[in-house]
C-alpha cells in the first residue's frame, strides 16, 4: 500500500494556489546516501473538499500541482467556504489510491 505523501504545502502565487509534498519511499528515502526506490508510480490524486464533500478531483503524474484561480472561481463563486480542506493520495498498483495527506485551506 502506497504512503501517505509527506510534507502537503502550499504557496499562494498570481495563478492560483502552488501545491507540493513529498514522496515516502520503503527502501532508501531516509536520504542517508541511498536514492529511494518508489515503488509505486507517481500518480497522485488531488481532491478539493468543502464540509467533507469533494468539489473537484484530478490527477498529475509530479509531487507538484497548480489550483488555479479559475478553477477555484468555478468552485467557489461566492468565495471559499469556511472548512475547505485539499487531500493527495498516491496510487498503488495492486492497492489503489493510499492515505491522504490533508492541508486545510480555511
Amino acid at each position: 500500500m502506497p504512503w501517505r505523501p509527506a510534507h502537503f504545502r502550499k504557496v499562494a502565487g498570481e495563478d492560483g494556489l502552488g501545491l507540493s509534498w513529498q514522496v515516502c519511499v520503503r527502501t532508501g528515502g531516509d536520504g542517508w546516501g541511498e536514492d529511494g526506490i518508489e515503488p509505486d508510480p507517481r500518480r497522485f490524486r488531488l481532491r478539493v473538499m468543502a464540509a467533507g464533500e469533494t468539489v473537484r478531483e484530478w490527477q498529475v503524474h509530479d509531487t507538484r500541482a497548480l489550483y488555479e484561480k479559475a478553477q477555484q472561481a468555478v468552485d467557489f463563486p461566492q468565495g471559499m467556504a469556511a472548512e475547505v480542506t485539499l487531500a493527495v493520495a498516491q496510487w498503488g498498483d495492486g492497492w489503489g489510491w493510499g492515505e491522504e495527506a490533508l492541508l486545510r485551506l480555511k
